[in-house]
């Protein structure tokens, strides 16, 4: 749950448009003028992601459920928010993992 709360603290930091949480190498990939904008397109996956992992950590102490079944379900649900990171990191930046330097 704590990193479901530290999800949350991370969208609501680029909601305040802080660079607190991106690697140094974000200002140089994205353009001056669709900086906002890529900080602002980072807002809901991390807020989904916090609220998600929050809830199940609730799901996960309160209702006795399989563990494969718990996994499964959690990894379906996690899917929609990353890969809504992994679109917006592509669409500004031309790479789907932007903090990993490529040797091209």
């Amino acid at each position: 749950m704590f990193v479901g709360i530290f999800m949350l603290v991370i969208g609501i930091a680029h909601f305040k448009k802080s660079d607190l949480f991106l690697a140094k190498n974000i200002r140089t990939l994205v353009a001056e003028e669709n900086f906002q904008a890529y900080q602002k397109g980072l807002v809901f996956p991390y807020l989904l992601l916090g609220i998600l992992m929050i809830c199940m950590g609730i799901v996960e102490k309160n209702i006795p459920i399989q563990t494969s079944h718990f996994v499964s379900t959690y990894l379906i649900l996690a899917m929609i928010p990353i890969t809504l990171l992994l679109f917006i990191n592509k669409k500004y930046t031309n790479q789907y993992i932007p903090w990993i330097k490529n040797n091209k």
